[in-house]
C-alpha cells in the first residue's frame, strides 16, 4: 500500500510555534505510511529567521509563496493583503505592519485571498493529494474545501483567541469582525477532521465554532527527544553560548524593532552569569503578545528580588517588531531589573542548547493553547513553573515535574518562584521527573497518530466531505485522546 499523499497548507511565514509543529511533522511522518508536501507563505531572502525555503529545509517538498512583495507594496502606501501575491493577515493587531488584523480585512481581501490560494493549490496538485492538512483557519480553507478533497484543519489555538475576541467585542474588535466568524462557521462543517492541541482547546472550538465536541479529535504537539536531551555542558562551555547569545551576536531588540538594539558586555555577563558561582538561571521562551503576560511574569521578578537567592531571568524570544501592550524590554528597564536579561528571537538549534543551560523555565500564560517550550524544557530535564491552565497543565505535575500556580493570583506565582529557587535539590528532582513525563510526548508518536489519521480519511474519502457527524474514535492511549477524556 503506497503511502498516503498529504497537501499541507501553512498560510504565514514561519515565525511562530505552529511553523515548528508542522516542521517537526513532517519530519517524523513515517515515510512509508505518509508523505507530506508542504505550501507555505514565506518572507525575505535565504537564511532569514522568516524565510520558508531555510526554515524548512529539512523536509523534501516545499513549496514557498513568497511575500516579500507585497511588504514592499505596504512601503508605498499600497494594500499589502491585495497584492498580486497578497501577504497574511494577522490575528493579533500589530499596529503599522503589512499583516493587518483579520477583523479589518473586508469581503473583498477574503474573496482575493480565497482565489489566490485556490490558484496556488492547483499549482501544487491539490487533485492528487488524498488528504488536505490546513493549519489555522484562513482563506486557504475555503480555497482548500472547494478543490473537493477531504480536509483536515489543525486548530493551533490563536485562531480561536482571535475569533473569541470577535465574538466577546464585535466591531470593536474590528469592522469585519462578524464577517470572519461567519466564514468559519460556515466552512468548518464541511472539513472530515478538526485538530486541538489540548483539551481546553477542544472545549473552547465547540463553543466558538458552534460543532460538537466528538468532532474534535485532541491530538497534542510534541518534542524531539533526541534534539532536546540534555547536553553534558562544561561551565566554560555554557559560558561561551551565554557570550554569543548575549554579547558577539546579540538580537535582543528594544522598541526601535532592530535585532541586535539590546546587547551586553563582558562585565554583564561577569554579574550575571558567572562562572563557578551557585546563581540559578531562569529562563522564559516567548513571543511579547499580551496573552503570554511577560507583564506578570516582570512584576513577579520584581516583587520577590528580595526574597529569593541570587538568579537571572533569561527572556528568550520575541519576533522582531512584533510585541503587544508595554514591551518587555521597556517594562523591565521602568522596574529597575538588572537581573533580566533578552536574547532576542533564536532557532531551535540555539534553543536546544540553552535548555541544557537552565536550571527553571517559567510560563506565566494562562491562556496557552500547548506551550512547546515548557515540553522542550522538560525533554531537558528542566522543571516548569506553569499556570494552572492551558496546554501545560496537561504535562507538568505538580510536586513531581513542576510547578503549577493558579493564573488568577499573582501572589501564588511569588509564592512559587520563590520556592523553586530556593532549593537546588528540589529543582533537581523535579528536572529529573520531568524527563520521564515528556517521553509520552515524543514526536515519533504524535507523528504515528497523524499517519493513522491520514490513513482513516483517506480511506473515507467520499464520506469526509459532507458535514461531519459525531463519532467516537480510538486513538492511542497516553497524551493522545479525545476532547473530554483528559
Amino acid at each position: 500500500m503506497r503511502p498516503v499523499d498529504v497537501l499541507c497548507g501553512f498560510y504565514f511565514f514561519p515565525r511562530g510555534g505552529s511553523a515548528y509543529v508542522t516542521r517537526y511533522l513532517g519530519l517524523h511522518l513515517p515515510a512509508e505510511r505518509a508523505r507530506m508536501r508542504l505550501i507555505t507563505g514565506s518572507l525575505g531572502a535565504a537564511g532569514e529567521i522568516s524565510h520558508a525555503g531555510s526554515f524548512f529545509a529539512d523536509l523534501a517538498d516545499v513549496r514557498t509563496v513568497d511575500y516579500t512583495a507585497a511588504a514592499g507594496c505596504y512601503q508605498r502606501g499600497d494594500d499589502p493583503l491585495l497584492a498580486p501575491v497578497p501577504f497574511h493577515a494577522s490575528y493579533e493587531f500589530r499596529g503599522a505592519v503589512p499583516d493587518r488584523l483579520f477583523a479589518a480585512a473586508g469581503p473583498r481581501m477574503l474573496a482575493h485571498q480565497q482565489q489566490f490560494w485556490g490558484r496556488q493549490f492547483q499549482q501544487a496538485g491539490i487533485g492528487g493529494a488524498d488528504v488536505v492538512h490546513l493549519n489555522h483557519l484562513t482563506p486557504q480553507l475555503g480555497a482548500g474545501l472547494d478543490s473537493g478533497r477531504p480536509v483536515i484543519a489543525h486548530l493551533h489555538g490563536t485562531e480561536l483567541k482571535f475569533l473569541h475576541q470577535c465574538l466577546r467585542e464585535g466591531e470593536r474588535c474590528g469592522p469585519h469582525a462578524a464577517m470572519w466568524v461567519d466564514y468559519v462557521r460556515a466552512h468548518v462543517p464541511r472539513v472530515a477532521r478538526l485538530i486541538a492541541v489540548s483539551a481546553d482547546d477542544a472545549t473552547a472550538a465547540a463553543e466558538i465554532l458552534r460543532v460538537s465536541p466528538h468532532d474534535i479529535d485532541t491530538i497534542p504537539n510534541g518534542v524531539d527527544l533526541a534534539e532536546f536531551a540534555r547536553q553534558p555542558l562544561s561551565e566554560d562551555e555554557r559560558r561561551a553560548q551565554w557570550r554569543r547569545w548575549l554579547v558577539t551576536d546579540p538580537l535582543g531588540w528594544d522598541e526601535s524593532g532592530r535585532p541586535g538594539s539590546v546587547h551586553y558586555t563582558e562585565s554583564d555577563l561577569d554579574a550575571l552569569i558567572p562562572t563557578g558561582a551557585a546563581r540559578t538561571l531562569v529562563l522564559a521562551v516567548t513571543r511579547f503578545l499580551a496573552f503570554k503576560r511577560m507583564d506578570w511574569l516582570l512584576d513577579s521578578w520584581a516583587r520577590t528580588q528580595s526574597c529569593r537567592p541570587p538568579s537571572t531571568l533569561v527572556i528568550w524570544g520575541g519576533f522582531p517588531g512584533e510585541w503587544e501592550g508595554e514591551h518587555p524590554v521597556s517594562q523591565a528597564r521602568r522596574l529597575g531589573l538588572d537581573t533580566v536579561l533578552f536574547t532576542g528571537f533564536r532557532g531551535h538549534e540555539d534553543l536546544s542548547v540553552a535548555m541544557s543551560c537552565t536550571d527553571l523555565l517559567v510560563n506565566t500564560s494562562a491562556r496557552e493553547p500547548f506551550g512547546l517550550a515548557p515540553l522542550q524544557a522538560m525533554a531537558a530535564t528542566v522543571p516548569v513553573l506553569a499556570a494552572a491552565a492551558g496546554g501545560p497543565a496537561m504535562y507538568v505535575r505538580d510536586g513531581h515535574s513542576g510547578w503549577l500556580f493558579d493564573p488568577d493570583d499573582p501572589a501564588h506565582l511569588d509564592k512559587y518562584l520563590i520556592d523553586a529557587l530556593a532549593s537546588p535539590a528540589e529543582l533537581a528532582r523535579r528536572g529529573s521527573n520531568a524527563a520521564g513525563d515528556a517521553a509520552a510526548y515524543s514526536w515519533h508518536r504524535i507523528a504515528d497518530t497523524f499517519a493513522d489519521l491520514y490513513t482513516e480519511v483517506a480511506r473515507t474519502a467520499p464520506a469526509a466531505r459532507h458535514p461531519v457527524t459525531a463519532r467516537v474514535r480510538e486513538r492511542q492511549p497516553g497524551p493522545v485522546t479525545q476532547a473530554g477524556t483528559l
